[in-house]
């Protein structure tokens, strides 16, 4: 997962890169969650105002395919 901050540049924010997500059988194809890979963004006083770019790619190993999403999020004050 990237984060940009509002210039564009990478946000310098937690590691959140290689995080676990479900292993195994899915209980129900209706109700797919799991914490243990549940990435916590926070911001800090001396992090710039305005909107921050995030992009996350979930890779299933087992099917070969990757999904990206991409959405923002506005950090005001």
């Amino acid at each position: 997962m990237v984060v940009t901050d509002p210039s564009g540049k990478r946000w310098s924010g937690p590691e959140l890169t290689n995080l676990e997500a479900i292993k195994g059988r899915v209980p129900t194809r209706w109700n797919v969650y799991d914490a243990r890979g549940f990435p916590t963004l926070w911001f800090e006083a001396s992090d710039p105002l305005g909107v921050y770019r995030i992009r996350a790619e979930i890779r299933d190993e087992i099917a070969g395919r990757k999904v990206v999403i991409d959405t923002t999020l506005e950090h005001v004050e």
